[in-house]
């Protein structure tokens, strides 16, 4: 069924990146600060000059405006240059390119990633050249080059949060799933400890100036739906996998993912943050159901588990999304209609 998959993940990639590209200006969250800002870039008093953006996202928004400075063809170039890097991502080393598109779809703790990409453009923006960083990196046999600095910082140069990444290129010598196993039971631990003491980390927020960053998410249940999913995915791939591919970059982007989701889901805007640890599971996730050394039966039952909660969070989360009033991209508006 090879031809089949592939056309079918043609189809699906290019609907996908149709919706992000052909939205409406007020089709997302900070949509249109980020057109405004597009529009008028010496402006002083647009969102965005007043908070600040990093340089390579300056440039980009220069070499666009070369052709034109619409905010419709501003908003496809961009998601064109967002998607593109995903899918060869994807399509160079996921097993089944079209689960890889569901999980982009259905796949976050507490969004998802895909409805992620119609408001943070910066930061998936910084995705898209981590995901070619990491084509460069497997093809020099997970070793770092200059081809993978390069784009790293190019990352850096759209999301300074992009940062948080650099520790997933170590590449470890061993993994022991004991310890890996026991590193997410003592931070789970801790998260669900500190949320009895968040307030003094809201206080420290607000200092600096970054409180709103540090909300707190004050429903317990809330924080364990965010936690456990990821947590329960986590050890199951890692406790049924053998070890010699527990040492892959994406197995250690889902360590760094369970751990600061983990410690850190009680902090609203958590998800922003994650994100950066959960797109190399867009390949991990088919790849990781391959390699699991179970029952076919047990895999069978683990995969439909997989398909059907996620597939409930997506439509709960478009439940949720249409009841806000600013922006929402529920209900999805095209700049077409």
């Amino acid at each position: 069924m090879r031809k089949v998959t592939n056309k079918g993940f043609c189809l699906c990639a290019f609907l996908m990146l149709a919706m992000v590209g052909l939205r409406d200006i007020h089709c997302g969250a900070d949509t249109w600060n980020y057109c405004d800002f597009f529009v008028n870039p010496k402006k002083s008093t647009t969102y965005y000059s007043i908070q600040g953006v990093e340089p390579g996202f300056r440039v980009l928004n220069s070499i666009i405006g070369i052709f034109s400075h619409n905010e419709n063809f501003y908003l496809f170039v961009t998601a064109l240059i967002t998607f593109c890097p995903i899918y060869w991502y994807i399509g160079k080393y996921s097993s089944c390119k079209v689960m890889s598109l569901f999980v982009f779809l259905t796949f976050g703790t507490a969004t998802m990633m895909y409805f992620m990409s119609f408001y943070l453009m910066r930061q998936y923006l910084s995705i898209a050249f981590l995901s070619l960083a990491i084509v460069f990196y497997k093809k020099n046999n997970e070793k770092i080059n200059k081809n993978v600095v390069l784009l790293y910082c190019i990352a850096l140069s759209m999301h300074i949060a992009s940062l948080i990444f650099l520790p997933v290129f170590y590449k470890y010598k061993s993994v022991s799933k004991k310890n890996v196993i026991l590193l997410f039971v003592i931070t789970f631990v801790i998260g669900s400890i500190t949320t009895h003491y968040f307030s003094d980390f809201y206080a420290l927020g607000a200092l600096i100036g970054k409180g709103q960053y540090l909300q707190n998410n004050a429903e317990r249940f809330y924080q364990y739906m965010m936690t456990l999913p990821l947590f329960a995915l986590g050890t199951m791939f890692v406790l049924f996998t053998d070890e010699g591919h527990l040492k892959l970059i994406e197995y250690r982007s889902l360590y760094f993912a369970v751990v600061f989701n983990n410690l850190f889901s009680i902090v609203d805007y958590s998800d922003r943050t994650i994100v950066y640890f959960l797109f190399p599971l867009l390949v991990l996730i088919p790849n990781a159901f391959n390699y699991m050394k179970i029952k076919i039966l047990y895999k069978v039952i683990a995969f439909a588990v997989f398909v059907a909660y996620y597939s409930y969070k997506y439509y709960s989360v478009l439940n949720l999304y249409s009841e806000f009033q600013n922006d929402s991209p529920v209900p999805y508006r095209s700049c077409l209609y």
